[in-house]
């Protein structure tokens, strides 16, 4: 590994590391992964780590249709960006300049610069940018915003997440990243009560396969990409939308007692 570049941010030192091995940039914020790209030309356009092919998240792009507009609390390296099909809106909400300027320098990721699909970047908290657009608005919600390794807690209370429900357009999903690698907390059950009344709840707990890896080499486990990459995800949504992730192997959560 050797750094290509560092900024300070004002939620802390944002670096950007490469890995010899496999030929990436690794987007770093203290020790926890933000994103990744390998660089070798034919594989500029690859989406990575949670965001690869056939995972939930990626599908949940597909299915939300060629003229939807997606809305992204978070930005990291932008790897989401790869995701979007021609016709697609994505508005990537991300309150870190520093994160901003990294994820639009090509020479360290490109993309949003190569995104398929119209991107913009609003520097703005999440959850007062969402709320901030109309009501039924929204064709996708991607809830991947986190302090540290724990989802933020003020875009998951009652009202935050009726609010960010209210922006769907019939048929849309609100899906949230809750990956908590550090922490081990569960909180499914918390936004499953959150989300109230007349809302259906799934989720998914997804595996990526493994990249090849160098024995001889010792790697520090927060930058080692040949490991594979466990994610869960929940939706929100109608009944009948949320019922049909279950051919993806979504499970359907418990109503809140």
């Amino acid at each position: 590994m050797r750094e290509r570049a560092a900024r300070e941010g004002p939620f802390g030192p944002v670096r950007v590391v490469e890995d010899m091995v496999h030929r990436a940039h690794v987007l770093l914020h203290g020790d926890t992964f933000h994103g990744w790209q390998f660089r070798d030309d034919g594989r500029l356009d690859e989406p990575t780590g949670y965001y690869a092919a056939g995972s939930p998240v990626a599908r949940l792009v597909a299915d939300a249709g060629p003229r939807a507009h997606v809305a992204v609390a978070g930005l990291g390296a932008g790897v989401m960006a790869s995701l979007a099909a021609p016709g697609q809106r994505f508005t990537f909400f991300e309150l870190d300049p520093a994160v901003i300027a990294i994820a639009h320098d090509p020479s360290l990721f490109s993309f949003l610069a190569r995104s398929r699909g119209r991107c913009e970047v609003v520097e703005r908290d999440a959850l007062d940018g969402l709320l901030a657009l109309p009501g039924a608005s929204l064709d996708l919600v991607v809830m991947d915003a986190f302090v540290d390794d724990a989802v933020a807690p003020h875009v998951r209370t009652p009202a935050a997440v009726r609010g960010l429900l209210a922006r769907l357009r019939p048929g849309a999903i609100l899906a949230w990243h809750v990956t908590s690698t550090k922490r081990g907390d569960d909180l499914r059950p918390e936004l499953a009560r959150a989300a109230g009344e007349g809302v259906t709840c799934a989720s998914i707990d997804w595996r990526s396969d493994p990249l090849p890896r160098d024995p001889t080499l010792e790697i520090a486990p927060e930058v080692d990409l040949s490991a594979p990459v466990e994610c869960r995800w929940v939706a929100m949504g109608g009944a009948a939308r949320v019922a049909s992730l279950a051919a993806s192997g979504w499970t359907p959560l418990a109503p809140p007692a």
